[in-house]
């Protein structure tokens, strides 16, 4: 739906890139920013910076499991929805 192709996101932070950066020397794959909120969560971005990855809590795991089906109907309907910018 967002036009990110498999292949692309797999090469900003699969294993793919995770093991050309081992044999370059370079562990850094993902950089981790913790967050100031209240959640505590980690932020993590890819190392060419297209990808933002964030850990949840298991409640925030649960809940985004019982909402995902109707936000993707929505996401699908309204394919302009500013929600996931």
């Amino acid at each position: 739906m967002t036009g990110i192709k498999n292949e692309d996101y797999l090469r900003s932070i699969g294993p793919e890139r995770v093991l050309i950066n081992l044999i370059k020397g370079n562990v850094n794959t993902l950089s981790e920013l913790v967050s100031t909120g209240k959640s505590g969560s980690f932020f993590y971005y890819s190392a060419d910076g297209k990808y933002t990855l964030k850990t949840i809590h298991k409640n925030e795991y649960y809940f985004l499991q019982k909402i995902l089906k109707g936000y993707y109907e929505h996401m699908e309907k309204y394919k302009k929805s500013f929600i996931n910018k």
